[in-house]
């Protein structure tokens, strides 16, 4: 899901993606050799879950 990200595009998640967003979150944060430096991917997945609680919410990233 990340992949589809681009900084001079905007992109947007929905309800029904936001799940498998979360899981590729998770296997990013916890993979040694995408995040070496062991960074917390915490505020993203605060963002994901609130687009999880209700419907019709979506996550934008806005480029530029």
């Amino acid at each position: 899901m990340l992949v589809h990200i681009k900084p001079w595009c905007d992109t947007a998640f929905n309800q029904s993606q936001a799940p498998a967003l979360m899981n590729e979150i998770d296997r990013y944060e916890a993979d040694s050799l995408v995040n070496a430096s062991r960074e917390s991917f915490a505020w993203l997945r605060e963002m994901v879950e609130l687009v999880i609680e209700e419907p019709h919410r979506m996550l934008w990233f806005v480029g530029d």
